[in-house]
């Protein structure tokens, strides 16, 4: 049974609601600040509604930051710990925006003014990340009849600019170079195999710290890639993604073939008598002396250090010798299929949309290839 009463109370008016839960225990719903009684009764005669059709839940004054803690420590529970901490990350983001503000009370203009703020200091990607975690978040709870409407709809992604294409990657010759100056310079640490590492075979940081000598195969020459560390927790991981889907960025696992001098390099420090692996991971790149694994802070260090001691432009990231393996090997003309795989892409949908500057460059060689064949196909 569902009672209305309306009280005026100094200048505006409340309503209150009684009604009976499923339980039969006796709720009391009130809210104030209506200018007239007319007002209240219309706002009471929703609430009404929505009791009688079971969603109560929706009337509860949840904060947002609440909710959105709940769904994905619901929800998301088994994903890796650094995924968890993006999450971590975005709750803390609308706590800071929204305070306590209850999830439904929320407009599309409120949500974009949040979006549009963190765009003003954080880069496209991040805002675009945080976008996504809610608006899956608001997904579900619209499925879950909490919402009424989605307040993420059309909303628009702002954020600092990503760098260029062209400042991610070096060119073949200072590839050449650097590789060179790391080779002579070996002996300076594991810090240069790391950056040879990612530079002739595309891997990422977190693959590359993950490696142990089990991963490697001297004998056909290649690396066995089906985990990654978890470096902020110090945990070994597999690539197997939850959920895995088309949009996915890790496939399995992948081999990758060595050249010829890289596999050398390797063999030989592996057989060096002065390098013991003692760390309870058994992974390759443990620096024995401090106790720790080679952080992404120190690898992009030494590797901007040395960029710079060779005048070589664009000063890239570590993950930018990623992208140079990728740029090196389009512009030799490999199959994009080939890259992809060889890159642990899910798909050619990412590769092709990673490095869509490379193709397009490339299309119009092909293009002219093109004309040029079928030309001598009518001469001869």
């Amino acid at each position: 049974m569902l009672m209305a009463s309306f009280q005026k109370r100094g200048q505006s008016w409340q309503y209150t609601v009684s009604y009976k839960d499923k339980d039969g225990k006796h709720k009391t719903l009130r809210k104030s600040g209506f200018k007239t009684k007319t007002e209240a009764k219309n706002a009471a005669t929703l609430v009404e509604t929505e009791i009688l059709e079971g969603n109560i839940a929706i009337l509860k004054k949840q904060p947002f930051h609440a909710y959105f803690h709940r769904w994905y420590t619901t929800f998301k529970k088994d994903y890796s710990k650094t995924t968890i901490a993006a999450y971590k990350a975005t709750e803390s983001k609308i706590a800071n925006f929204f305070g306590d503000k209850a999830i439904h009370n929320i407009t599309r203009f409120e949500y974009q003014e949040f979006i549009s703020k963190l765009g003003e200091s954080l880069n496209h990607g991040t805002v675009s990340k945080t976008h996504k975690h809610i608006r899956a978040c608001v997904t579900d709870a619209l499925e879950d009849d909490l919402l009424k409407k989605d307040f993420t709809r059309k909303v628009i992604v702002s954020g600092i600019a990503p760098k260029k294409h062209e400042e991610k990657f070096i060119n073949y010759s200072d590839s050449q170079k650097l590789l060179k100056y790391l080779v002579d310079n070996i002996e300076l640490g594991l810090e240069n195999y790391m950056l040879i590492l990612a530079l002739t075979t595309g891997m990422r940081y977190a693959e590359i710290l993950a490696l142990q000598w089990t991963d490697f195969d001297f004998i056909n020459g290649c690396i066995t890639v089906n985990k990654q560390l978890e470096y902020k927790h110090q945990e070994l991981t597999t690539n197997v993604l939850k959920n895995a889907s088309k949009f996915s960025l890790y496939k399995v696992s992948r081999t990758i073939t060595l050249d010829k001098f890289t596999l050398e390099l390797f063999e030989d420090l592996k057989n060096n008598e002065s390098y013991i692996i003692d760390n309870h991971l058994n992974i390759i790149f443990y620096k024995n002396d401090i106790g720790k694994i080679i952080t992404n802070d120190r690898i992009n260090d030494v590797l901007r250090s040395i960029l710079k001691r060779l005048n070589i432009s664009p000063v890239i990231s570590f993950h930018g010798l990623r992208h140079t393996h990728a740029s090196i090997l389009l512009y030799q003309r490999v199959s994009i299929v080939y890259i992809s795989e060889r890159l642990g892409h899910n798909n050619l949908d990412t590769t092709i949309g990673t490095y869509s500057h490379l193709v397009s460059e490339l299309r119009e060689e092909d293009s002219n290839k093109t004309k040029s064949i079928f030309k001598q196909l009518f001469i001869n």
